[in-house]
């Protein structure tokens, strides 16, 4: 996929996100400025969704009709939102001076983003649209995702000493349960919420997600390991298709030709013919 109208000889891409429905793309493409831009799977295009520069951690609304965003203004970075398809202006969301998206609850209604450090916030997008505190720590988290169906909520955290990956109740965050044994980050969940999905270095990790109401999972499994790029922080450089392929974007840098956002896919198939599941 080749972004047609960069200005930048040299360009990468950071945090993929699928939309609900996995029919689109969005990822920031960085180079001399950073833009969030749109892949139609479809209609195999790809279409700038923003244009004033420094726009990151897009994050999909469940029903796919708009994307929110962290811009960086005078007044600080921000979230604002604006229609998937392009159309129309975008819309300021909150304004601590500090804010990044990390997901929306499944019924849309609510947006939660963290303040720098990792201090979680949840904006109702309804009525006054004031941030409400959910969650202060004294230690770094990112990376956060709900579960499909809201239950749940997955983060990367450094209060070990390390980065791992724990699992919250959702909203009534309180108790938490340690998901990696060795290290982890960038969880993402599959869409039908019985698989959470992170990273260890190359490595690709999974754990089954036992019972809705229990929080139960099983041990850690290696899925493969490859070297792709890694996220920004505890915020994944991958994600999850609703069929269970996953998804990644590898940047290819070349000095004589304009540079190139690959999509891997299908890789998934070729590696269970390689290695069989038993």
């Amino acid at each position: 996929i080749r972004p047609r109208d960069w200005s930048s000889d040299v360009c990468s891409s950071d945090l993929p996100r699928l939309s609900g429905d996995g029919r689109r793309l969005s990822v920031e493409i960085m180079g001399n400025k950073t833009e969030i831009w749109i892949y139609d799977f479809m209609r195999e295009t790809l279409a700038r969704l923003t244009f004033e520069g420094d726009k990151v951690r897009p994050a999909w609304s469940p029903d796919g009709q708009r994307i929110a965003y962290a811009a960086t203004r005078k007044d600080g970075k921000n979230i604002y939102w604006k229609l998937a398809s392009g159309g129309g202006a975008e819309e300021k969301l909150s304004s601590t001076g500090d804010d990044q998206p990390s997901d929306w609850t499944p019924d849309g209604k609510r947006l939660i983003y963290t303040l720098h450090g990792g201090d979680v916030y949840w904006l109702q997008l309804e009525g006054d649209r004031k941030g409400k505190p959910l969650l202060t720590e004294p230690y770094y988290t990112g990376g956060a995702r709900l579960s499909p169906h809201g239950r749940w909520r997955a983060y990367g955290s450094d209060q070990s000493g390390r980065m791992e990956i724990y699992v919250q109740p959702f909203p009534d965050l309180g108790s938490r349960w340690l998901v990696s044994t060795d290290g982890g980050s960038e969880p993402v969940w599959s869409k039908n919420g019985k698989e959470l999905f992170f990273r260890n270095g190359d490595k690709m990790m999974a754990v089954t997600v036992e019972g809705r109401e229990d929080f139960s999972i099983s041990k850690p499994k290696l899925l493969f390991e490859k070297q792709f790029e890694l996220g920004s922080g505890a915020r994944a450089g991958y994600d999850v298709a609703p069929d269970g392929r996953l998804l990644i974007l590898k940047a290819e840098l070349r000095e004589s030709a304009p540079a190139q956002i690959v999509v891997v896919q299908n890789w998934f198939e070729e590696l269970k013919q390689k290695v069989p599941v038993k």
